[in-house]
C-alpha cells in the first residue's frame, strides 16, 4: 500500500506510551524484544514464545533416516514454496512434501516441479507426517523486517515432533538453528542452496535429531508456560493490581 508515514508516526507514539505504563510487555521472540527496546528504552519486555507441548511421555524418538521433507503451513506468496519447489527436483530420491491451507490465485500459478502439494491436515497428522519424511521446512522470505525477526511455529512443531530442519538462513530463525544445532540453514531464494542443506541434514542425521530431541525441553511451552507463570505470579504479587483505596 501507500506510505503512511504520519499515521506510522501516530502509532508508533502510541505504542510508547502504552507500553511504558505497562508492567510488562510480553511478545513472542527475542528479536522482536530486542527492537522493542531499542526503539522505546523498554526494559521490561518478556519473552514468552509460540511453542507446542511436549507429546505425552516428553520428547520421542525421531525416525531411523529422512525419507524427504515437509513443508507444513500456508501455502501463498513469501514462504519460499518457489525455491523448495526447486530444491524438489535436485533432491530426488527425497520426498517433497507442501502441506496447508492455500491461497487459491496463488496455487493456480505455482509450478510445483518434483513437489507433491496437499491439503492441510490437524496438528496430530503433520506430527505423522513429518515423522514419516524426516525433515521439517522452515521457510519465510527476508524481504521485509517482520520476517527477519520472525520466529515460525513451524520451527517448534519440528521440535515437537522430533526432527531436525532445514531453514531459511535469516536473522531470528538462524539464531535458534544455529544455537541448538536443529539442521542446517540455505542462502533465500535459492533452490540449489535449499537442496545442499537437505542433503547435508539427511547425511548426518542422527546427529541433527540428537540435537533436537535434547533442545527439546527448552523449546516446548512447558519451557514458555513456565516463563508466562512467572509474569502472572509477579504481577499478583506487585501492587498492579490493587484496588484505589
Amino acid at each position: 500500500g501507500r506510505p503512511t508515514p504520519l499515521q506510522t508516526r501516530l502509532e508508533a507514539q502510541r505504542e510508547q506510551a502504552w507500553g511504558a505504563r505497562a508492567a510488562t510487555v510480553i511478545t513472542v521472540g527475542e528479536g522482536v524484544a530486542d527492537a522493542l527496546r531499542a526503539a522505546y528504552g523498554w526494559r521490561h519486555v518478556e519473552v514468552v514464545r509460540n511453542t507446542f507441548p511436549l507429546p505425552e511421555g516428553g520428547p520421542v524418538e525421531p525416525p531411523a533416516a529422512a525419507a524427504g521433507a515437509v513443508y507444513a503451513g500456508r501455502i501463498a506468496p513469501f514462504r519460499e514454496l518457489e525455491a523448495i519447489a526447486g530444491a524438489s527436483e535436485l533432491v530426488r530420491p527425497l520426498r517433497i512434501v507442501i502441506a496447508g491451507p492455500a491461497d487459491d490465485t496463488y496455487l493456480g500459478a505455482f509450478d510445483a516441479k518434483a513437489a507433491e502439494v496437499v491439503g492441510p491436515r490437524p496438528v496430530d497428522a503433520v506430527d505423522a507426517l513429518l515423522r514419516e519424511l524426516g525433515i521439517a521446512l522452515v521457510t519465510h522470505s527476508d524481504k521485509w523486517l517482520n520476517h527477519r525477526l520472525a520466529m515460525p511455529n513451524k520451527l517448534f512443531h519440528a521440535v515437537r515432533a522430533g526432527v531436525p530442519v532445514v531453514g531459511t538462513d535469516v536473522q531470528e530463525l538462524r539464531r535458534v538453528v544455529e544455537q541448538y544445532k536443529l539442521g542446517a540453514l540455505y542462502k533465500p531464494g535459492d533452490a540449489a542452496s535449499l537442496a545442499a542443506a537437505l542433503h547435508e541434514v539427511a547425511q548426518n542425521y542422527e546427529t541433527y535429531a540428537a540435537n533436537v530431541r535434547a533442545a527439546a525441553p527448552a523449546l516446548s511451552w512447558e519451557a514458555d508456560a513456565a516463563v508466562l507463570r512467572g509474569i502472572y505470579e509477579r504481577l499478583a504479587d506487585s501492587s498492579v493490581f490493587e484496588p484505589e483505596q
